[in-house]
C-alpha cells in the first residue's frame, strides 16, 4: 500500500511540474502575442498621425500662429516655404503644391504690411516682440531704430 502511494505521489508531482511548465510557456506565448499586436497597432497609429494622405511625412511642427488664417494651434507645420500653417491650412497648401501649383503666400489679412512679391531682396525678419515683420534690405540697417 505504501509503495503505491509513493508512486502515485511521484507521478502526481511529475504531472503537476509538467502542467506548470506548460502553463508558463502558454502564458509567455500569450503575452508575446499581445505585445506584438499592441506594438503593431501603436505603429499604425503613429504612421497615421505622422504621415500625410500621400504617405509622405509631415514637416517639422511646433505650437504657434498660422500665417494663413491667423489662428493659434498646438500644431503649426513649417514647410520649406518659411511659412507656418495649421493642419487645415497645411492640407490645402500641400495639395496645391503637389498638383503642380506654386506655393502660395499666406493671406495677409492681419496687421502686417504686404510683402512685395516682385522685390528680389524681400525677406522675413523674426522679432520676439511681434509675430513677424516683413521688409527689404534697406530695413535691416534701420531695424530696431527708434525703440
Amino acid at each position: 500500500m505504501w509503495g503505491l502511494n509513493i508512486y502515485f505521489l511521484i507521478g502526481l508531482l511529475i504531472v503537476l511540474a509538467f502542467a506548470g511548465v506548460m502553463f508558463i510557456a502558454l502564458w509567455t506565448g500569450l503575452k508575446m502575442w499581445l505585445w506584438r499586436t499592441r506594438q503593431r497597432r501603436s505603429w499604425q497609429t503613429y504612421q497615421r498621425q505622422s504621415r500625410r494622405a500621400d504617405g509622405r511625412p509631415y514637416p517639422p511642427a511646433s505650437p504657434g500662429v498660422c500665417d494663413q488664417c491667423g489662428r493659434t494651434s498646438k500644431t503649426i507645420y513649417h514647410p520649406p516655404s518659411a511659412y507656418g500653417f495649421c493642419p487645415s491650412c497645411y492640407e490645402i497648401y500641400w495639395r496645391q503644391t503637389e498638383q503642380g501649383g506654386i506655393a502660395h503666400r499666406p493671406n495677409r489679412s492681419r496687421a502686417e504690411p504686404p510683402l512685395d512679391a516682385n522685390d528680389p531682396n524681400a525677406f522675413i525678419i523674426i522679432d520676439a516682440g511681434k509675430d513677424r515683420l516683413y521688409g527689404t534690405d534697406d530695413d535691416i540697417t534701420n531695424f530696431g531704430a527708434g525703440r
